[in-house]
């Protein structure tokens, strides 16, 4: 009776290597945690200049031919947000279609600073305009 016994329980050995494996295990696991943090962070960042950038380029879309052409050329900051204790620049450049003078060329650019880089989200699209 007594050697049944002994070979149900688990020895010091054994509860020991279970233990040391389980450890091994959840600090893997506590390293990656910070990081998926992390890159969460970085992804709600990037959608949140990528939908800032479409809802200007929305808004520019809508705007008639010859406001368009009173922008001019150059690079204007259009506006800035901040979001999350970070600072978001808005860029907006408008240019005349090459092949066409009814269309016009919009390109919006989202700036922004993270872990000590720029960080930039580009959006474009051919504005077209006929004339009835």
């Amino acid at each position: 009776m007594r050697l049944r016994f002994l070979k149900r329980a688990f020895t010091l050995v054994e509860t020991l290597l279970s233990m040391t494996i389980l450890s091994i295990c959840m600090g893997m696991v506590l390293v990656f945690l910070p990081t998926g943090f992390l890159s969460l962070k970085d992804s709600e960042r990037r959608l949140f200049a990528g939908s800032l950038a479409q809802r200007v380029l929305e808004e520019r879309r809508n705007s008639p031919l010859e406001e368009l052409d009173a922008l001019g050329p150059l690079v204007q900051t259009v506006e800035s947000v901040d979001d999350d204790q970070i600072h978001y620049t808005v860029l907006l450049q408008v240019g005349r279609h090459p092949s066409a003078s009814y269309a016009r060329k919009l390109e919006v650019q989202v700036l922004w600073q993270q872990h000590g880089q720029t960080q930039k989200i580009v959006r474009r699209s051919t504005e077209c305009r006929v004339r009835r």
